[in-house]
């Protein structure tokens, strides 16, 4: 994220990477979404940082939701519980539960691997 960003948007959603956020843009503009920002915090280690950051940005004290999406790498839980964290550490929510999905037993938990072998 960069200090140039503004909101103009009360739906935001922040995903992990830039292949995330062009995937969300193209389908939130795909079903017709058209108060929702998508923005990218980078990797995993920058969620912390940024969302700090993302809380100061002018326009947030309008913001009505924060989506978040990231990796669960090996383990959903761990991801969940560290996505968690950041937001508490930012001052926002913490969600009381995770909502998930999962390319199957045995298969990598990365965004590119679920869904793109759900097209296939």
């Amino acid at each position: 994220m960069t200090p140039a960003v503004v909101i103009r948007s009360p739906y935001q959603l922040l995903v992990e990477g830039r292949t995330s956020k062009v995937f969300f843009d193209a389908l939130a503009r795909h079903v017709g979404v058209v108060d929702l920002e998508v923005h990218s915090f980078g990797g995993n280690t920058e969620l912390r940082g940024n969302l700090r950051a993302f809380i100061k940005i002018p326009g947030f004290t309008d913001v009505k939701a924060v989506g978040l999406v990231r990796d669960a790498e090996n383990d959903a839980v761990a991801a969940f519980q560290s996505a968690a964290d950041a937001l508490a550490h930012a001052g926002l929510v913490r969600p009381p539960v995770h909502a998930s999905i999962t390319p199957g037993p045995g298969r990598v938990n990365d965004f590119e691997t679920t869904w793109f072998s759900h097209l296939l």
